[in-house]
């Protein structure tokens, strides 16, 4: 199994400066796996069973699987290594969200997050992480859950349809794969969020079906179910928190914004679509592609720049660009992006107009399509999704 060189990177960078790193990520992503990694690429770095066993020494000590038991004795590690001057630094892996939050307060300047998103496509078209051994308690709860296994070839629609956890993506079935998801997102819905002002009442797993039913829509003000705004709004920080939405703004002050699920697995659990055939005959096909496209090149820009969308009322309707990159150190270089599915579809007027108005250079304009190869010719050159990641990644690598 090769390991995810860009995640072990952030972690590189992260124990040089800061005293603690948190790791968070999906249940069962493959954090423990990571962190075994991160061992076997360090000689500096030992795993500690539990807080009272990390030494008073330098080094980077990892600590997988920390509940909100152990805050406050991470803290006094973390603020005592500090007064002291010592060269000392915690690797922690939360279970939970509250654990993760109480740390991120305390220990405020002296903290890093660094999360293990699902697998994208690049990653598995490679052949960099076609098994993973994730490990975690949450296999507990989900009966019947199988091992994974090699895949012998790359399906697209697969990866699509089942998302990248691990567990998800190497399920012998469609239909193991599909209950896994929704077994473990039942496990994840059902924990207690009071502290962000969800009540035990609140439906969250009804809620969170009904924003992916509209997915990549605004946030409006109306429309909701028998929910308050404020609820929702609290609801869809904690699911940004824990990594399963990401919220994206217009590039135009005082808008809404677009919430979209980022794993195309957990979406597709959600409304219930198990097959590759009923994915493609589904009216969400084209928002599941953007969120699915989008993420994955937001991930291969590796923190470089910020995402957004352009919508503005034009002089014959609304010009609109799915997604806008904002590369800040490059004197914030702007790339637009339009998301297709089939490779002939070539982008709107809108797009156009957009671009014009927002200066974007033509080297720095592109379709994203659900093709195997890219398209050029006259016009906006049309990539497929493993060639725009590269793309991406390239521009990101001239910020580093």
């Amino acid at each position: 199994m090769m390991k995810r060189m860009s995640v072990l990177d952030q972690f590189d960078a992260s124990v040089r400066n800061n005293g603690i790193t948190l790791v968070c990520g999906l249940p069962r992503v493959g954090r423990t796996s990571l962190l075994a990694d991160l061992q076997s690429r360090r000689t500096d770095t030992k795993h500690c069973q539990e807080v009272a066993g990390v030494p008073h020494e330098a080094g980077i000590f990892v600590l997988d699987d920390v509940g909100v038991a152990s805050v406050d004795a991470i803290i006094a590690k973390v603020r005592q290594a500090d007064k002291c001057g010592l060269q000392r630094h915690l690797v922690v892996a939360p279970n939970d969200l509250a654990t993760m939050d109480c740390l991120q307060t305390a220990l405020t300047g002296i903290v890093d997050v660094v999360e293990v998103p699902p697998l994208q496509i690049n990653e598995v078209a490679a052949g960099m992480i076609t098994q993973s051994s994730a490990e975690g308690p949450i296999i507990d709860t989900i009966a019947g859950a199988s091992p994974p296994r090699n895949k012998e070839r790359f399906d697209l629609d697969q990866h699509w349809l089942r998302g990248g956890l691990p567990q998800s993506l190497n399920a012998e079935s469609d239909a193991q794969s599909f209950d896994w998801r929704c077994k473990m997102l039942e496990s994840l819905l059902i924990r207690d969020y009071t502290r962000w002002d969800i009540q035990r009442t609140f439906q969250l797993r009804d809620v969170f079906i009904w924003l992916a039913r509209r997915n990549g829509s605004e946030l409006g003000a109306t429309g909701y179910l028998d929910f308050k705004r404020q609820e929702l709004i609290s609801f869809v920080h904690v699911l940004e928190r824990l990594g399963l939405v990401r919220r994206l703004f217009n590039t135009a002050p005082e808008t809404k914004p677009k919430i979209f699920v980022r794993d195309t697995g957990i979406l597709y659990a959600l409304l219930g679509i198990e097959t590759s055939i009923q994915l493609r005959s589904h009216s969400s096909i084209g928002s599941s592609f953007e969120s699915y496209a989008m993420e994955a090149l937001i991930l291969a820009a590796n923190g470089t720049c910020k995402a957004n969308f352009y919508r503005k009322k034009g002089s014959r309707g609304e010009d609109e660009i799915d997604l806008v990159l904002d590369f800040p150190s490059q004197n914030d270089r702007l790339v637009a992006i339009e998301f297709k599915v089939g490779s002939a579809r070539k982008e709107e007027n809108g797009f156009h107009n957009g671009c014009a108005d927002l200066k974007v250079a033509k080297q720095d304009q592109f379709v994203v399509h659900s093709g195997e190869k890219p398209v050029f010719g006259t016009g906006v050159p049309r990539l497929d999704l493993k060639t725009a990641i590269k793309r991406i990644a390239e521009i990101a690598r001239v910020s580093s």
